[in-house]
């Protein structure tokens, strides 16, 4: 009994530890977390509200690459809109991860999810969505999903809400996975 026991245990720390790592977006996408300041990444420190962070991950490729040093205005939107394009860092999960994504839909756009050729495509004011490098983004069945449940419920983006991705057109960890992000949610805007 006692050996079941052990092996139950093990299994259940096992299975903790691969979810913690899994779900732990950090390690993938967003940014530098060996500073001062755990939750922010922060590099040099908060001059008038502008940060130095270091890119971790690969979602933002072609904009920001692994290792770039951004600026981050954490006071932008205080007194300002959330634009088309915007590229900001967004806190995710109770552990004040920032991740930077950019902003492909405001509040009030029409947004629209169609299966074409084989894939799915996002369409924001009838206009399919495209990275920096003019690339339409392209989705499977798995890592739509959440975006059809919008797409179905809303097909216009709610107040205080909006539709961030990442740069890769095969999706990255955002809006594709845990839909829109609310205006409390973006934590600033990238200057550089």
């Amino acid at each position: 009994m006692n050996k079941k026991l052990w092996v139950f245990g093990l299994f259940f720390l096992f299975t903790v530890f691969s979810f913690y790592g899994f779900f732990n977006v950090s390690q993938d996408v967003g940014f530098d977390n060996n500073s001062v300041n755990d939750s922010f990444g922060e590099k040099e420190g908060v001059k008038d509200n502008i940060v130095a962070f270091l890119v971790r991950g690969s979602s933002m490729e072609g904009l920001y690459n692994e290792g770039d040093e951004v600026r981050v205005d954490l006071s932008y939107y205080k007194e300002r809109d959330v634009k088309k394009d915007d590229v900001v860092v967004i806190n995710f999960t109770p552990k004040n991860i920032l991740l930077i994504k950019q902003v492909k839909g405001t509040p009030g756009d029409r947004f629209e999810v169609k299966y074409n050729s084989g894939v799915w495509k996002v369409y924001v004011n009838g206009d399919v969505l495209r990275n920096s490098e003019g690339k339409e983004y392209v989705f499977d069945n798995r890592s739509v999903s959440m975006l059809l449940l919008y797409s179905k419920d809303y097909g216009i983006i709610p107040n205080d809400t909006y539709l961030i991705l990442g740069n890769k057109v095969y999706g990255s960890f955002d809006s594709s996975r845990f839909g829109f992000v609310s205006r409390e949610s973006i934590a600033g805007k990238v200057l550089n």
